[in-house]
């Protein structure tokens, strides 16, 4: 009898002891997420919530939208990119821009859209390029040989869409048994993948926003802030465009429920596309300048060919 017991004694602690094994996966997943967690084998900061997911980026909004002629806006190369310029157009106005970076030491140039009213309703900055570089880093998790192996599987352009729109599976509103629920029926190689993402996420994009979006069509990252106290009147998008291991963000904000501003959001996303820029690019620009009659030249259009090919001088 007394074997009977000891026995049964030892198979329920090895149930025990099992279990707890069986579960310390996922607790470390759930209290990495959740809480941030600090050591050798991995190091995270506690992250807000609206880094757990993704969402996609809504080119049409809710918000009321003006139909314009496509014959008033011409796609000129700006900095590094090709941006829709309403050149010919008789109600909106282009105003340079120019701002000083403190943190790059750097002169950041874009424009602004004013309407007949002389409201501005929407604003393009173009910031510095940097490397997108998704290493392993020093934490020993992402650098065990399994889980090293299947992140070092992922492609490139597959962890640039992840970083942005991949859900991380748990939330704060969840209890603990709800959570490990949802993450049990994944494999652990996934769940480091996320923890991979999620320290990426931390250390790319600072918590300077509101929501991580995806915008599929053309393939852009986007971190979204928007206008929620009384002097804030601009909805702000940071629009990041990759090419070759190269970052290049573009800073868009948009006056809160102005039509003007979402036709200009619009037509920007559609027409967005990554030029590599050099000084040969202010060539062809200046050859158009020096075709516009003398009055064009020394008026606002012909500024706007002489600041679009500015852009590409160093």
């Amino acid at each position: 009898m007394k074997t009977f017991i000891l026995s049964s004694f030892i198979l329920i602690g090895l149930s025990v002891f099992g279990f707890i094994i069986y579960m310390l996966p996922y607790h470390y997943y759930i209290t990495a997420v959740s809480e941030g967690i600090e050591g050798e084998l991995l190091n995270i900061e506690r992250s807000p919530a609206h880094f757990m997911s993704g969402t996609n980026y809504q080119v049409e909004r809710n918000f009321p939208s003006l139909s314009e002629d496509d014959s008033r806006w011409e796609i000129f190369h700006f900095s590094h990119f090709e941006v829709p310029v309403p050149i010919y157009h008789h109600i909106y106005v282009l105003r340079p821009e120019i701002e000083y970076d403190d943190i790059d030491d750097s002169l950041l140039f874009g424009f602004s859209f004013m309407n007949h009213r002389s409201e501005v309703f929407a604003k393009f900055v173009v910031h510095e390029p940097f490397h997108f570089r998704m290493d392993l880093g020093s934490d020993q998790l992402f650098n065990l040989p399994y889980f090293k192996n299947y992140i070092l599987s992922k492609s490139s352009r597959e962890i640039w869409k992840d970083l942005f729109i991949k859900d991380l599976l748990i939330s704060d509103e969840q209890t603990f048994f709800e959570k490990y629920n949802t993450i049990r029926k994944y494999p652990l190689r996934e769940l480091v993948y996320n923890l991979y993402l999620l320290r990426n996420r931390n250390q790319f994009f600072g918590h300077d926003f509101d929501e991580i979006q995806y915008y599929g069509d053309k393939d852009i990252g986007v971190l979204s802030s928007y206008a929620l106290a009384e002097n804030d009147q601009f909805d702000r998008d940071i629009l990041f465009v990759l090419d070759r291991g190269i970052v290049y963000p573009v800073e868009l904000q948009v006056l809160r429920y102005s039509p003007e501003g979402e036709a200009f959001r619009k037509r920007l996303l559609n027409n967005l596309n990554y030029r590599p820029t050099n000084q040969d690019a202010s060539i062809p620009i200046y050859s158009r300048y020096r075709q516009l009659e003398f009055s064009q030249r020394s008026g606002h259009e012909g500024m706007i060919y002489l600041y679009m090919a500015w852009s590409h001088v160093p």
